[in-house]
């Protein structure tokens, strides 16, 4: 019996009972497939999906041309996105590329907040909550507007494109308690569930190891967003540290271009206040990196940028390609997050300076990079 006369034999049957179901059109492609085109109702769905002729039921999905993803360039770079964009340090050429920039994903600053006026974040920071107990609600610090200008600015950023959310829970000074950590935790999962997107939060502090803190930031990991962490500057073992040790978190190093041995060829190598360690997953450029700076005299828009170092300035870089990385595959968890930055790494490249260290002889030696479109 033919495709056709099968449907339109059983859709007639249906209609005779006063069903809604409408066949709208067969396919016959060669000997090997056989399809129809069917408007089912539920009843109409139940007696097709028993039908002896019929392999398969499958929804009428929708096609599209896709998303954007034609290769940018930004010329004239700062350092650190040229050697990320890069596999080799002798390959650097000023200039960075990118197919991806953060499109629809949320990317949280735990930190000292974010001076959402900044023309580095157009339109796109906005302010969270505050749980520093300072009762300031701003940057009153800097460290929060900076760790976001290289998540997302539009000049010196790797995910030009993200949103950024801040979520303060360092005081100006500063610093903060590991209770407004948690609370801040807390609530990006929240607010990741409640608005629905990709989500990455970024966390350029730390403190003593603490329990609490890992487990918080290992539930925020299963609950589906990634949390990125600075390794600390204390040139000691992360694994010391929270929430650098946590087990779920991406910990970063940080990195440096240096000569080597006083040549004019160059290396990249650790910073010399980074931490190491088996708690490490990744280094990335921390040293000297330019980015978007607090107006104190909370001028808008803000067009204050400085130039800092630490793993602090590290982590963010992280995090920019895990939302470059979520706006072109929204679905990936987590896991498969962090499996794809150091799949696209570059490995073997990074010059710890260990000597003899035993806890610093076990960091992976994996350098971000972010694949370009050139």
């Amino acid at each position: 019996m033919k495709v056709k006369d099968a449907i339109s034999s059983m859709v007639e049957r249906l209609q005779a009972l006063g069903d809604s179901s409408t066949l709208i059109e067969t396919f016959v492609i060669g000997d090997t497939f056989k399809a129809a085109h069917v408007n089912l109702s539920y009843p109409g769905l139940l007696s097709v999906m028993t039908h002896p002729l019929v392999r398969l039921v499958s929804e009428n999905g929708v096609v599209t041309i896709g998303h954007e993803s034609a290769c940018h360039e930004q010329k004239d770079v700062i350092w650190n996105l040229d050697r990320i964009n890069t596999r080799a340090i002798d390959l650097v050429d000023d200039n960075y590329h990118y197919s991806w920039a953060g499109e629809g994903v949320d990317s949280y600053v735990i930190d000292t907040g974010v001076q959402t006026t900044h023309v580095e974040f157009g339109e796109r920071a906005e302010w969270g909550d505050n749980f520093s107990g300072d009762g300031e609600d701003r940057d009153c610090n800097g460290h929060g507007t900076h760790v976001a200008g290289t998540i997302a600015g539009e000049l010196y950023g790797v995910a030009k494109r993200t949103n950024i959310i801040a979520v303060k829970v360092l005081a100006c000074s500063g610093s903060g308690t590991n209770a407004g950590v948690i609370a801040g935790v807390q609530y990006t999962v929240n607010q990741a569930h409640s608005r629905k997107r990709p989500s990455v939060a970024n966390m350029s502090l730390g403190g003593g190891r603490s329990t609490p803190v890992n487990e918080a930031v290992n539930a925020a990991v299963k609950e589906g967003v990634a949390m990125v962490v600075a390794a600390g500057n204390s040139r000691a073992d992360a694994c010391s540290f929270s929430p650098a040790s946590a087990d779920l978190a991406l910990t970063v190093a940080s990195t440096e271009i240096a000569a080597v041995d006083s040549s004019e060829e160059q290396e990249d190598k650790r910073s010399s206040f980074s931490n190491f360690g088996a708690c490490v997953d990744i280094a990335a450029p921390g040293s000297l990196i330019k980015a978007a700076w607090i107006d104190k005299e909370g001028i808008a828009p803000n067009h204050v940028y400085n130039v800092i170092s630490g793993t602090s300035m590290a982590s963010p870089h992280v995090a920019g390609v895990a939302a470059v990385l979520l706006s072109a595959q929204p679905e990936l968890k987590p896991a498969d997050l962090a499996a794809r930055l150091v799949a696209d790494a570059n490995l073997g490249m990074v010059d710890f300076d260990c000597n003899g260290n035993e806890a610093c002889e076990k960091t992976p030696n994996v350098l971000l990079h972010t694949n370009t479109c050139a």
